[in-house]
C-alpha cells in the first residue's frame, strides 16, 4: 500500500513500495507517523502499522535487517539499529496487548546486534564499508538501549556501556569525533555527525555516563558558535 502524505508530514521521494526505497527509512517513517499520534488520527496509526508489517517481511532469518535498497539481503548493523527505533516505539504501545509478532521481531533484531558485538565493544561485522567501524554507531548503542528497556532486558545496559565507551574514545581534543563519517579519513556529513552526537548524548543520559555527556554538551556549544559566527542557518 502507498504511504499517504498528510499535513505536517514531509514526503519521501519515490512513493511506491510503502513509499520507501531504503529499509532504514521505514524506521524513520514509523517514528514520524507515531509522533503525529498527538493528533489522535487513526489513519496515521494505520500507516505506521503498514510500515511495520512490511518490515517484518524483509527481516532476515538471523534477525538482522538488510542494508541498501529494497531487495537486498545483505545484513546491516546500522540499518538494523535504525529500524529498531521503528519497532520499539510501537512495541512500547503494544506490549500490554501481548502482540508476539511485534515483540519477537524487535527481540530478534536486538539479539542479532548483541551477537555480533565484539569483546571490546565494537561492531565490525555487517558494515557499510567493510573493515571500517564508524563512530555514528553510537546511534546503534542508543537503539539497543531503548529496545532493551522496551523489552525489559536489563542485561543490555552493561553491554551497551562497553560499546559506548569504545566509541567515546574517538572524541578529539578539539571536541570533534574521529571517524564520524562514512569512510575513513573523509569528512563527515552533517547527518552522520548528528547520528554520532545524538547517539552519545542519549546513551550517556540513559547510562549515567557524565563525562561523555559533558563532551556532547561541549560539542553542541561548539556547533552553535560556528553556526552563529558563519551565519549557517540555511534551512532552519
Amino acid at each position: 500500500p502507498d504511504i499517504l502524505f498528510r499535513e505536517g508530514l514531509e514526503p519521501l521521494p519515490h512513493v511506491d513500495v510503502m513509499g520507501i526505497h531504503h529499509h532504514n527509512l521505514a524506521g524513520f517513517r514509523i517514528l514520524q507517523l507515531h509522533d503525529a499520534d498527538i493528533r489522535q488520527d487513526e489513519s496515521l496509526r494505520q500507516l505506521a502499522a503498514q510500515c511495520q508489517d512490511w518490515l517484518y517481511t524483509v527481516q532476515l532469518p538471523s534477525g538482522a535487517f538488510p542494508g541498501g535498497l529494497v531487495g537486498s539481503s545483505r545484513p546491516s548493523t546500522f540499518n538494523t539499529a535504525m529500524i529498531l527505533f521503528g519497532l520499539t516505539n510501537p512495541v512500547k504501545k503494544i506490549l500490554a496487548e501481548e502482540d508476539k509478532t511485534k515483540k519477537n521481531a524487535a527481540h530478534a533484531a536486538l539479539d542479532w546486534l548483541l551477537s555480533i558485538l565484539e569483546a571490546d565493544g565494537a561492531w565490525r561485522q555487517a558494515a557499510y564499508v567493510p573493515g571500517f567501524v564508524p563512530s555514528y554507531y553510537s546511534y546503534a548503542v542508543w537503539a539497543a538501549l531503548e529496545t532493551g528497556t522496551a523489552l525489559n532486558l536489563p542485561e543490555v545496559s552493561e553491554k551497551m556501556r562497553l560499546a559506548l565507551r569504545f566509541y567515546a574514545r574517538r572524541f578529539q581534543a578539539d571536541g570533534t569525533v574521529l571517524d564520524w563519517g562514512f569512510k575513513p579519513g573523509q569528512r563527515a556529513f552533517t547527518h552522520t555527525i548528528a547520528y554520532t552526537l545524538q547517539g552519545f548524548l542519549e546513551s550517556a543520559l540513559i547510562l549515567g555516563e557524565t563525562e561523555i555527556f559533558e563532551k556532547c554538551v561541549f560539542l553542541n556549544f561548539l556547533f552553535a558558535y560556528v553556526r552563529v559566527k558563519y551565519d549557517l542557518f540555511i534551512g532552519l
